[in-house]
């Protein structure tokens, strides 16, 4: 005979009840996208709340009260669909997945036996729904909801969404990546954001939120984002927005299509699939628009999943200036659009003559025409930011073209990209010395050169080299990434790809890399290097799935 416990067999007994009922009266099925999901009662009238998380449409539900058919201005509640309405009771959770369609008696038994397995999976210490990550949405439990929870495959849980503002909180370790983990969750001032299959933000990312160099008293970074400010009397200043955004905002809005290299986990850190940390201040744009702004400045910190050396770094800063105007002479914007950056530019580098600066035509998704300005800086031309004429689609989708009679144009600038060069900075890791030998040497309105006690050159790199063996979904960005989530990636100075090859018989792909260890601050001893990059090889293998040669 078969032994088992009245536990166990109350939860043979429920799931079985559970799954017969749903194939007899109910169908359930995916969604295909957060955004677009339906939420619908079981039959059995009950008191739900819900809570929408990032930019979820929910068509089905009935009133609580009135939510607008927009996203809110920085992204992080939920849009239920025009005339409909949730609730913001932080309460159980239900997954977003499978959503089930019953009603009458077929309702009623399925909450019977969802009930039991419920009950018994409580009393053998685990959730009712499983161990399968996190849902999207929370929502108050009524009669008929328990057959949602129950066979929806995923985790019930409570949430706290009283975080005091500039606070990460970590759910419980799912899953290594290097020496930093990915969660189940992350509460970001004040919000919590459920991770998915698509998560690729781990912990370390995060620790830079809420560090603001662009804020900071006397940081080359503040004092250059005060005197872009000061170019632009009248606009509107905008400089701490949470970088977390959806993908409404950061793609949608600004037309970068499905399939654009720009929306590939390789490229972007994402949350969840609809949710990710910003890539560029862009993706306010909308937002600022759809408020009424005319004329705005944005900056703040952007991450990229990107290469590592002196000048790259996967979290950043950025100032975004765009300006709206009462015209529709595309000739006449592009006039007010490089006078007003020229203008901005000498007041950076001061009077440049015109021969030392030109405008080369560029390609965005967002603006049409495009350009990049490069100056003539210490007898090379340097890149200084892209700017162009916004695309009139965007200014019709925040409702801010008043009937075709606008246009706008846009910019966006890299800090440190104009920094480094202004103050004579030679590695972007600098910018987050805390140190105090280094925000002493600055004041605020001055921009005055970088004088280290010594010089990069004066610590010597210590070069290590590793060929691996990769697998075919392997991506460079996965490598960098990896090591730029170690606690000593601040004394990495360069990753560089510098041979690869495809073995012709066995289609097996080699790519060997160099490591540059240098730290801008002191030496590093042979023995620490060599300990850090045993952890790097042991990583690769374990993380990335390479095999060493």
């Amino acid at each position: 005979s078969v032994d088992m416990t009245s536990d166990k067999w109350a939860v043979a007994v429920g799931a079985t009840m559970a799954a017969a009922t749903l194939l007899v009266v109910g169908q359930p099925y995916k969604h295909e996208d957060a955004a677009t999901f339906h939420l619908q009662t079981l039959g059995v009238s009950t008191t739900q709340s819900v809570r929408v998380v990032p930019n979820s449409v929910v068509p089905g539900y009935r009133p609580a009260r009135s939510w607008s058919a927009e996203p809110s201005m920085y992204g992080y509640e939920g849009v239920a669909s025009s005339g409909r309405t949730a609730a913001l009771t932080p309460l159980n959770a239900v997954n977003s997945q499978q959503v089930v369609e019953t009603t009458g008696l077929g309702a009623i038994l399925a909450a019977m036996s969802a009930v039991a397995f419920g009950v018994a999976a409580f009393k053998l210490g685990r959730s009712p729904a499983g161990e399968e990550g996190q849902p999207l949405i929370d929502v108050e439990l009524g009669s008929s909801s328990v057959a949602l929870a129950a066979t929806s495959g995923k985790k019930a849980s409570r949430r706290d969404m009283t975080l005091g503002s500039g606070t990460v909180e970590e759910a419980k370790k799912k899953k290594r990546a290097g020496p930093h983990t990915y969660e189940e969750y992350y509460d970001i001032n004040g919000t919590r954001f459920y991770t998915d299959e698509y998560c690729n933000t781990t912990t370390r990312i995060l620790e830079k939120i809420g560090k603001n160099l662009h804020k900071v008293p006397n940081h080359p970074l503040n004092i250059l984002k005060t005197k872009v400010e000061q170019a632009f009397p009248g606009f509107s200043v905008y400089d701490d927005l949470l970088p977390v955004v959806t993908t409404f905002q950061n793609f949608d809005t600004l037309l970068i299509p499905e399939g654009h290299p720009a929306r590939s986990p390789t490229d972007t850190y994402y949350l969840n699939k609809t949710t990710l940390m910003r890539p560029h201040t862009s993706a306010h744009q909308h937002d600022l628009l759809v408020k009424g702004e005319t004329q705005f400045l944005c900056s703040g910190d952007v991450y990229r999943r990107d290469e590592i050396d002196r000048t790259h770094f996967w979290c950043f800063h950025q100032c975004e200036g765009v300006k709206v105007m009462e015209t529709t002479d595309d000739a006449e914007i592009e006039a007010d659009l490089k006078a007003s950056l020229e203008g901005m530019i000498r007041n950076l580098f001061g009077d440049l003559k015109d021969d030392e600066i030109r405008w080369v035509d560029a390609y965005f998704p967002f603006t049409e025409p495009s350009w990049e300005m490069e100056i003539m800086w210490q007898g090379e031309w340097l890149e200084v930011l892209g700017c162009g004429v916004m695309q009139q689609k965007i200014l019709e989708e925040a409702g801010a073209d008043a009937n075709g009679t606008r246009k706008a144009w846009a910019f966006g600038i890299g800090l440190e990209r104009i920094a480094m060069p202004l103050f004579k900075i030679p590695d972007i890791r600098i910018f987050w010395s805390e140190n105090k030998r280094f925000l002493s040497q600055f004041e605020d309105g001055e921009i005055r050169e970088f004088e280290p006690l010594l010089g990069v050159k004066d610590f010597p790199p210590n070069n290590k080299d590793i060929s691996m063996w990769v697998p075919d979904d392997f991506n460079d960005n996965d490598f960098f990434d990896m090591i730029g989530n170690f606690d000593f990636a601040s004394l990495i100075e360069e990753v560089e790809l510098f041979d690869e090859f495809t073995n012709p018989k066995t289609g097996r792909k080699s790519k060997a890399f160099h490591v540059v260890f240098r730290s801008p601050e002191r030496t590093l001893t042979t023995e620490e290097v060599n300990e850090h990059m045993e952890v790097v090889r042991s990583s690769a293998v374990e993380v990335l799935g390479v095999e060493l040669r």
